[in-house]
């Protein structure tokens, strides 16, 4: 199956075990709940996966490659005990607790969340030491002596022996205590969440047209080659960081991460065309309503992938003021939240400073609790961090109508950056329209715009009149046949 699908189960096992009956005892009991074990080739995605379904479902995730540890550091390591036994003292072996076990303890309490997804990836590459400890924790959830805390559950990740020299094949009495999922490359389900995670756009225009360069592993005379969704996730931000930066993108570049020389050297000749494109046609202009006479020249004497192309940096460029937009509203929603503990203190008699100082060292516990290199993280910290610069400029406001106020001005700014939103993508589909008028252009623009979840949101809070007429037309018209690749679904709430 593929890393969505894949994704799915994920979730509906966790959201099983996680299920209790009235008495509050798991309606499956910690001994049945077997471990999720993924298998798939290397870069596949399985670990993004994983992490992201602990992010939706709201629960705690630590994450362990096994490769990287030692018998010792995954059972703990001996210590020497005084106990008395009939009389007479001795010593006695005991051993420290899991670096693992200890890690998932030191998680619930950083994030105060009881429930939690841990991952052990490699669980099948293991040294021969820790191999038979390993397969003690797959059936019994037990490091030493040393159980995983109750409302954890355990997915696992490995590769097939084809890809790595060092897997063990585990015995029947193992899998038979083990859910396996094996986990395909997938280039459409892919796209879906790279797009959600903020691709760059030149990565699925190319892969849109050369799909086979999406997976490749090959052994050849002169060494392996290989291109992965998690080479292509790296690159996509390894161009988006490079571009901010100025630093110059090159061939050698893209061959860090496209680890086939062939296809390296055509995603750097696509690469290097788009960017000329995005040169030509200025896409921040034509999202502010002011696209260059060359730029529309341009547009109507070009070929077919260089329109779909523009149609992907269109979306992208939505899609990144869109999400700005988003960022605010999040922002105005942590802010919203503390405010009112901050009224609420002020109506009970508190000083307006002190209310301020206790709602954001509320907000600063958040923080710190919002841990995690994942997206998802980093946008909840970068929310949270706003509302707190926000919250600290209402130290100074002598009452209760000062704060509303401050609340006023903050929310007036989110109107305005919506309604900035809201004309770009007006301005988008005005520049595609006079280029390319109601053609296959606008509807592989509109198919780019519904396939990012972001836009798709803010249309269905805040509106946009161009692009609800236009997917009227795209569900509608037989030609979408054509674009099939480029349109998952339509349905707007």
């Amino acid at each position: 199956m593929n890393i969505a699908e894949a994704k799915r189960q994920v979730e509906a096992a966790v959201r099983a075990y996680f299920a209790c009956d009235g008495a509050g005892e798991p309606r499956i009991p910690a001994d049945q709940q077997r471990p999720l074990f993924l298998v798939g080739a290397p870069g596949v995605g399985k670990s993004a996966i994983v992490g992201q379904a602990a992010a939706d479902l709201g629960v705690a995730f630590v994450s362990y490659a096994m490769t990287h540890h030692t018998r010792q550091s995954a059972l703990g390591l001996p210590l020497i005990k005084r106990k008395t036994f009939d009389g007479r003292a001795v010593d006695v072996s005991e051993y420290t607790m899991s670096e693992i076990i200890a890690s998932v303890y030191e998680e619930q309490e950083r994030t105060g969340l009881r429930q939690g997804i841990l991952f052990l990836d490699e669980v099948n590459c293991v040294s021969e030491t820790l191999y038979p400890a390993m397969l003690q924790f797959l059936q019994f959830k037990i490091f030493g002596r040393h159980r995983l805390p109750a409302g954890w559950a355990v997915v696992c990740a490995g590769n097939p022996p084809a890809y790595n020299r060092n897997v063990h094949a585990f015995d029947i009495a193992t899998l038979d205590r083990l859910r396996t999922i094996a986990v395909e490359p997938d280039y459409e389900a892919w796209k879906a969440f790279a797009l959600a995670q903020g691709v760059h756009p030149a990565v699925p225009a190319f892969l849109d047209a050369n799909p086979d360069c999406f997976y490749a592993v090959e052994a050849t005379a002169e060494g392996k080659r290989f291109v992965t969704a998690r080479g292509w996730s790296d690159l996509s931000a390894t161009l988006a960081l490079y571009e901010d930066l100025g630093l110059a993108v090159d061939e050698a570049l893209v061959g860090q991460f496209v680890q086939d020389p062939a296809i390296a050297a055509r995603f750097w000749n696509f690469y290097a065309r788009f960017a000329a494109y995005r040169d030509v046609y200025a896409v921040p202009r034509i999202l502010a309503g002011a696209p260059s006479e060359e730029a529309l020249a341009h547009a109507k004497a070009a070929a077919i992938d260089e329109r779909l192309a523009l149609a992907d940096m269109l979306a992208a460029g939505v899609d990144a003021q869109v999400g700005k937009t988003m960022a605010i509203e999040g922002a105005v929603e942590a802010f919203r939240d503390a405010l009112r503990g901050v009224l609420a203190r002020v109506a009970a008699g508190c000083a307006v400073a002190d209310a301020v100082e206790a709602a954001r060292t509320a907000l600063r516990d958040r923080l710190a609790a919002a841990g995690g290199e994942s997206a998802r993280a980093r946008a909840e910290r970068l929310r949270l961090r706003r509302a707190d610069g926000w919250l600290a400029t209402c130290a100074d406001c002598a009452d209760e109508a000062a704060l509303r106020q401050a609340y006023g001005d903050v929310l007036a700014g989110l109107r305005a950056s919506a309604a900035d939103t809201g004309r770009a993508i007006e301005a988008a589909y005005a520049f595609v329209d006079q280029a390319f008028g109601a053609g296959e252009e606008a509807l592989a623009f509109t198919a780019a715009l519904t396939a990012r979840p972001h836009v798709v949101a803010f249309v269905r809070d805040f509106g946009s009149d161009a692009y609800l007429a236009h997917a009227g037309e795209l569900s509608g018209e037989d030609r979408a046949a054509r674009l099939a690749a480029r349109v998952d679904a339509l349905d707007l709430p």
